[in-house]
């Protein structure tokens, strides 16, 4: 009776260690999977998260106060010849006599940080899938989003720790 208590002790043992094992790899190999790569593509704002307040466009209350209520990234990808990852950040909410805002940067991405030329730095939080509806097709997309935290910004008046989520439109 007793070598029976033991024995099923000691499977029982092997078998969350080995349970607790596999899940520990699962995690690596995820966080392994995200490279600059991954976020190749164009990636359109589709909401800001701000102080308490999610905004799904340009806020005109919210844009008195900061810049860059909205953000996108175009044309992430890695550029050959100079050997960098690449992207334009476009920020389309902006004051009535200014113009859309535009400007391209390399950047690194090191521990799930996006760092565009040490101007901008972004923590990306998740990707995950999404679907969304196409104007013109009337038909169901699937694509992916992200969410990002802005956790630096040398420009001053943006939305310092706001969560944006893009979607990403070019697959």
């Amino acid at each position: 009776m007793k070598r029976n208590i033991i024995l099923q002790f000691l499977i029982l043992f092997i078998i969350i260690i080995s349970l607790s094992t596999a899940c520990k790899k699962d995690e690596q190999k995820a966080d392994e999977a995200l490279t600059s790569s991954t976020l190749y593509g164009s990636w359109a704002f589709i909401s800001l998260e701000f102080n308490g307040k999610t905004t799904y466009g340009c806020d005109s209350m919210l844009n008195k106060n900061y810049d860059f209520v909205t953000l996108d990234f175009y044309g992430v990808k890695y550029n050959f010849w100079s050997g960098k990852s690449v992207m334009t950040l476009n920020a389309s909410c902006l004051d009535i006599s200014e113009a859309q805002w535009q400007k391209d940067y390399t950047f690194t991405f090191v521990d799930s940080v996006i760092n565009c030329n040490d101007e901008w730095k972004f923590k990306l939080l998740n990707i995950s899938p999404f679907e969304f509806v196409n104007s013109i097709t009337n038909a169901n997309v699937q694509s992916i989003k992200m969410a990002v935290k802005l956790i630096y910004s040398s420009i001053p008046d943006v939305p310092l720790n706001g969560t944006y989520t893009l979607g990403r439109f070019d697959l």
